[in-house]
């Protein structure tokens, strides 16, 4: 398994102020061309005895990302391991007592230097003093080491869970009662770098999308360690600053590509965990990356989007006509602060798309040859179709569902984009002329289901209206057949009422009609 480094990378960190710092002056421009500043070497020896003991950082290469974080145990080194294992009620014992003694041992050094006796108390009192204070700093520091550790055996709780997100914040009071400290307040840098550790395993880089529970993991973690939203907010900026360095140090656009991706993850995933209010000021990405409110916008827009439509293909990819269902999906558009423009696209699309499994099944079942067409089949699929339209119609203005509810249409969609226009005409004239067959007229609630299915199929006033009236024709044709065949016309008191009638049942029109019979009789 990947070790998880615990060398603070000095270098790195001096690059990513410098990033900084030449976004806020000159955005990308002024990043991009901005030189590493030099690193002076110094004599290990000097450098080991100037450098402060320091806790450890979890920072880790690209080559051990994600997988490295928090699999495998860190381990002290050999002061922390040795003062870890002095109880806390002795520590401060020892520490006293080490002071002590160094009082003591430095007053006797200094009574026994060769100088006027008159002048050796004083002496002795300053070499008491001096070692006094040597010994204090030691002690200090030796306690900053032990408390350190603290943060190491946080991190391999952490490891040892199934998911940090798991972490409680039992465990973290816990270990700080162990060593005796609060570890929100004497190693909140320690508590930082574990949460920026997290964070950045989170956020997927190049064609990985987010889940949609990162958010919800990372303020779990955020909450168990204790860090206020304060607190949080530079281990966002921590790694968006490594993102942002990683995609202007990369070779190929591909990579570049795939880092602002991963950056826009980022902004989206900090947006849900602080609110769009604490969000503006705590992350100040627009000052510190030179960016406009209008990217911002689209990372926030796309990634809830992607995560959104992730949510219809979990549940089989289809947006069914359920009130539970679609209430469940505004309580997620809201979770996710996705806005009703949106989600009226996504759902839209959805919606088209549920039609359009149920119109490719009725084209199929009429391209039969003849007496073979399966009208029944045409008729179910149709009718499902109309249903469902209407049941989102129905729904439409409903508060606590989903946006982009209404009357459904496959227009955008490839059914509807030109090439299959002239078969989506044929199966409306054939399922309209199968019904009125059926019934016997052109009733009013036909005439209005024909209106819905021409909306639905996106048809033309051209197209809908000839085959309306080759199905009006046809039924009117029928229907005086059977006039002129029973001899009722010649026997009604008035023929011209009687095809008044015929041409009301049939919604022919007058002139039409006029030009049939003439076609007929002539």
């Amino acid at each position: 398994a990947p070790s998880v480094t615990l060398a603070r990378l000095s270098v790195g960190a001096s690059k990513r102020k410098v990033l900084v710092a030449a976004a806020e002056k000159g955005g990308e421009e002024g990043a991009s061309t901005t030189a590493e500043p030099p690193v002076q070497q110094q004599p290990q020896d000097q450098a080991q005895a100037q450098a402060p003991p320091q806790p450890p950082s979890f920072e880790f290469s690209d080559a051990d990302k994600p997988a490295a974080v928090f699999q495998t145990h860190a381990s002290l080194d050999g002061m922390q391991a040795a003062l870890a294992a002095v109880p806390t009620v002795l520590m401060y014992p020892i520490m006293a007592l080490a002071v002590g003694a160094a009082g003591t041992g430095g007053f006797a050094a200094g009574r026994s230097l060769p100088v006027e006796s008159s002048s050796r108390d004083a002496v002795a009192m300053c070499t008491a003093a001096a070692a006094g204070v040597a010994a204090t700093y030691a002690a200090v520091q030796a306690k900053k080491k032990r408390d350190s550790a603290s943060v190491i055996e946080l991190y391999n709780a952490v490891v040892d869970l199934d998911a940090p997100y798991m972490l409680s914040e039992t465990t973290v009071r816990d270990i700080g009662n162990r060593f005796g400290i609060d570890m929100r307040k004497t190693e909140l840098d320690g508590l930082q770098r574990i949460y920026s550790a997290y964070l950045e395993s989170l956020i997927p880089t190049g064609r990985t999308q987010l889940r949609g529970d990162e958010a919800d993991n990372v303020l779990a973690f955020k909450e168990a360690l204790g860090l206020s939203d304060e607190d949080a907010a530079l281990p966002h900026i921590d790694v968006a600053n490594r993102l942002f360095y990683v995609g202007l140090e990369a070779r190929s656009k591909a990579q570049a590509f795939e880092q602002r991706l991963a950056f826009q993850r980022l902004v989206y995933v900090s947006q849900l965990v602080f609110g769009d209010q604490k969000a503006s000021y705590l992350l100040p990405w627009r000052r510190i990356f030179n960016l406009s409110e209008a990217q911002l916008v689209v990372a926030r827009r796309d990634n809830a989007k992607i995560i959104f439509k992730q949510e219809f293909e979990d549940r089989g990819g289809v947006l069914h006509a359920d009130r539970h269902f679609l209430r469940s999906l505004r309580d997620r558009q809201l979770a996710l602060r996705m806005t009703d423009e949106t989600a009226t696209e996504v759902v839209g699309e959805y919606a088209r798309r549920h039609v359009e499994e149920h119109v490719l099944p009725a084209l199929e079942a009429i391209r039969a040859a003849g007496k073979n067409k399966d009208v029944a089949a045409l008729r179910a699929e149709v009718e499902y179709v109309l249903d469902y339209s209407a049941k989102m119609a129905q729904m439409a203005n409903e508060a606590d569902l989903v946006p982009g509810l209404g009357p459904v249409s496959i227009k955008g969609g490839d059914i509807a984009a030109g090439k299959r226009m002239r078969e989506l005409r044929d199966m409306f004239k054939l399922w309209l002329n199968d019904m009125v067959t059926e019934a016997g007229e052109f009733s009013d609630e036909l005439d209005e289901k024909a209106r819905e299915l021409q909306s639905i199929l996106n048809l033309t006033s051209k197209d809908a209206d000839s085959a309306r009236d080759e199905v009006s024709a046809g039924l009117y044709r029928e229907l005086l057949r059977e006039e002129v065949t029973s001899r009722r016309i010649d026997a009604a008191a008035s023929p011209a009422e009687a095809l008044a009638m015929l041409r009301a049942r049939s919604r022919m029109a007058e002139p039409a009609a006029d030009a049939l019979h003439e076609a007929l009789f002539a």
